[in-house]
This record gives structure tokens, C-alpha cells and sequence, in this order.
């Protein structure tokens, strides 16, 4: 082992003794499904409240208050750029004197500790460094650790299982860190034991402008810090572009997101990708007109990338702004855009399920198909209130496409098992509040 490696297995702080060890009988334990998730819930509040009482700040907002480190790694977070059930991406923070990253990492279950030197740039308008190092060629379904160079913590994390044959969870959400931080909502997603977090935009709310680069260093720091699960993984995520990322908000281009595109180098500048989770899943991240145009290249793209994945089993898109809006006007010129270029192709490929974000509200349409219900149509899941202020929703009864819409706070609990999907909408107190099928 390298001896950053031995300083670590030495010095590895309680937290990170929590994570790999303490709480690694709960993934086996026989209880049932909701006690499980009642002592996960426990254990990370533990984990996040036990700083609070030592420096005593108050829990919900600790995160953020305390101060940005002077120097060292922080902000640890988890991509992917390609296929998740051999890959992932190890991505940090750094001042700007720190210009070179490595770690060391091993199979959570050996002690062969290997180097990685990191590729880092400058995080533009800020004085940090943004460390990354993709590992390729790695087991299937597997749990993994690594140590950041001049870091004490030891993180894991878990590949992607090859197949869909036992159920795959993942949350869904947008619309994250707005006016203030509340770590409920972070708490009760970890507490599912996601594989990963899909999120469709509007994440720091830094709108491109220089003076609020901090916002994703303290919202970085969070999700290092709460978004664990209760056998000690990071959670990877899956991001899409928002109006908040950008400088304009819309009609803009890369230039005008310096963060979103510095940060996250998938889905990449041109704004769209696809991930292919080995045969059984395909996630599609589309930008809806903040760096890109609806209409045209993206939309030509879009329909090359689903008309190679019509036989997946799951199919599922991510995007911002609502072709469904529970909140704002349904003949808005960017929802009734996307409804004109993009729905046309969920609808011919097959797409089963695509998630929406933007309007700070829950929503679940019905099954639609050619502008009306119908059961053999699209299923459309959103509206993007992981943490923002909630807006009031249009009534269902009186809006067709609204099968259920509630102005509330929440994830989106999605498991898939064999060709199966359930999607369960979960409130920032654990309670699951809508349900389909």
C-alpha cells in the first residue's frame, strides 16, 4: 500500500470508520424493507448531527456554515462519462495552489491499493482546482474505496450491477440548493440506499455569475457529507443543465455556464449524452434551450441516439423545463417547444419513462400519447422541488395531463427489476406520498 494509503488506514477519522465498517451489517439484515429504511434514516441523521453537537451549529444548515477549508481536498463527488457498470469518475476540490491530484484506491474487500494521478483544471472565477480520475476496466457490482492524496476520509463506492436481475434503485430530483440549505431531503434519499442520483438541473443556483462560485463549493461539500449510504457509498449523480447554471438563463452558450461545464465533464459542452447501463437501462440528459437549441442539432441527436436503443428495456430521459408544467403555463414557448421536437420521438422510440423539473412542485402525468391519454403513452414524472420554495399547482381535475400534482418538497424513488419499474415520491420526512404503478 502506498503510504498515503497506511497514513489513512491509521488515521481514518470516526466518520469514515462509520461508513465502511459500522454500518455494513444493515445491507444483509432480514428486517423488512421499512424498519431497514427507519434505521438508515437514524444512523445517517447520526452521522450528520454528531458534528453539530461537537461545534454547535445548528444541524440543518451546519453544512454551510461552517468554514470553506484552507487547504486540502474537499468537495468530493462521483460521474460517469461511460458505461457505470465498469467505470466511475473521482472528482475534488482543491485551492488553486494545489495543482496536482492523485489517489490511491482498491476493491473494498482487498488491500491492493493502487495510484492514480488526477487530471485538474482551474474552476474558472474562483481560486480552486477541479481534480478528476475516471478508473475503467472494473468489476461489475462491486464495492471499491479510495483515498484522495492529503485527505484523511476514505470513501466507496459501488459499480453498477451488469444486469437488472435483482432491483437497481436510483432518486430522482432538480431544483436542489436555492435560498438555503436543509439536509432532510438529502438525508431521506441516502436513507433508500440509492445507486445513484439523477438530477435535472438548477443545482447551486449560481446563474453563471462569478461572485456566487462559492455556492457550489459549500453545496459540494453537503452532498459529501449526507448524500452516504448506510453501508458507507457516495452516491454518484447524473446531471443536467438548469436555467440556474447559466449566465441569460436561456439562448446562451457553454461560455455563460462556467461551473456547470467546468465541474461536470459528461454530459459534456454540447450539452446532451447518453449513458448505456450495460443492456438493460439507457439514461438520456437533454439541455432544454439553456445552451443549446431545442430544435435542430439536439433534436437530430436525439432521434439517432433512440432509434439505437429502441430494444432497452429501460428507457429514460432527463431534462429541466417541463413539456408538462404542474406550475407554469402549458403553451409557455419552451414547454410547447419541446412538446413540438423531443415528445414526438419519446413517443415513436418508446421511451418509458422521462423526468421534469423547473416548477418547484410534485407532479405525475398519465400515460400520454398524441396529446392525449393514453395507456400505451409516456410517463412523465417531475416537477423539480428537491429543496427550492414549492409553488402552488394547477388542479388536476382540471388539467388532463395531471394525474396527480401537490406543492410539497421531494425525491422521486425509482427501482427497476427485470423489465419492472416502480417510481415512489417521497416528502423531506420519509413519507412516501404518491406511488405508480
Amino acid at each position: 500500500m502506498p503510504s498515503m494509503e497506511a497514513d489513512a488506514a491509521r488515521d481514518a477519522p470516526r466518520r469514515a470508520e462509520c461508513r465502511l465498517i459500522l454500518l455494513e451489517p444493515l445491507r444483509s439484515s432480514p428486517v423488512r424493507e421499512t424498519l431497514k429504511i427507519a434505521v438508515r434514516r437514524l444512523v445517517l441523521a447520526a452521522i450528520c448531527v454528531w458534528p453539530c453537537v461537537v461545534i454547535g451549529t445548528g444541524c440543518t444548515t451546519m453544512a454551510l456554515r461552517r468554514p470553506l477549508p484552507r487547504s486540502g481536498p474537499h468537495g468530493v463527488y462521483l460521474t460517469w462519462q461511460r458505461d457505470p457498470t465498469t467505470t466511475m469518475s473521482i472528482h475534488w476540490l482543491s485551492r488553486g495552489e494545489s495543482g496536482v491530484g492523485a489517489i490511491a484506491w482498491t476493491p473494498r474487500d482487498e488491500d491492493t491499493w493502487r495510484a492514480e494521478t488526477a487530471t485538474s483544471h482551474a474552476l474558472p472565477h474562483s481560486n480552486r482546482v477541479v481534480h478528476s480520475v475516471e478508473l475503467t476496466g472494473l468489476d461489475p457490482d462491486r464495492d471499491y474505496r479510495f483515498r484522495i492524496e492529503g485527505a484523511a476520509a476514505i470513501h466507496a463506492f459501488r459499480t453498477m450491477p451488469a444486469d437488472a436481475s435483482e432491483p437497481i434503485t436510483f432518486v430522482a430530483g432538480g431544483d436542489v440548493y436555492k435560498e438555503t440549505f436543509d439536509k432532510k431531503m438529502y438525508v431521506e434519499a441516502a436513507a433508500r440506499d440509492p445507486m445513484f442520483a439523477l438530477i435535472g438541473g438548477d443545482i447551486a443556483y449560481d446563474n453563471g455569475e462569478p461572485s456566487r462560485v462559492k455556492r457550489w463549493f459549500h453545496w459540494l461539500d453537503a452532498w459529501d457529507e449526507y448524500m452516504v449510504t448506510s453501508d458507507g457509498r457516495l452516491i454518484p449523480m447524473v446531471v443536467a443543465i438548469g436555467n440556474h447554471e447559466v449566465l441569460g438563463r436561456y439562448d446562451q452558450t457553454p461560455a455563460e455556464a462556467p461551473f456547470f461545464y467546468s465541474l461536470f465533464n459528461w454530459p459534456g459542452e454540447t450539452g446532451c449524452n447518453v449513458l448505456d447501463f450495460g443492456d438493460y437501462m439507457s439514461v438520456i440528459v437533454l439541455d432544454s434551450t439553456h445552451t443549446h437549441p431545442i430544435a435542430g442539432a439536439q433534436t437530430e441527436w436525439l432521434d439517432r441516439t433512440l432509434a439505437d436503443r429502441v430494444r432497452t428495456p429501460h428507457l429514460i430521459v432527463v431534462y429541466h423545463v417541463p413539456a408538462y408544467p404542474s406550475v407554469r403555463r402549458y403553451d409557455g414557448p419552451i414547454c410547447a417547444s419541446i412538446r413540438e421536437h423531443w415528445v414526438p420521438l419519446f413517443e415513436q422510440y418508446g421511451v418509458d419513462v422521462v423526468f421534469e423539473n423547473h416548477d418547484h412542485a410534485y407532479k405525475r402525468t398519465p400515460l400520454i400519447r398524441n396529446g392525449r391519454v393514453d395507456p400505451d403513452g409516456v410517463l412523465y414524472l417531475g416537477d423539480g422541488a428537491w429543496g427550492a420554495n414549492i409553488r402552488k399547482v394547477h388542479v388536476p381535475e382540471n388539467t388532463w395531463y395531471l394525474d396527480r400534482a401537490v406543492s410539497v418538497r421531494h425525491v422521486i424513488v425509482t427501482t427497476i427489476h427485470g423489465d419492472e419499474r416502480r417510481h415512489e415520491a417521497v416528502n423531506e420526512y420519509g413519507e412516501v406520498f404518491d406511488s405508480y404503478p
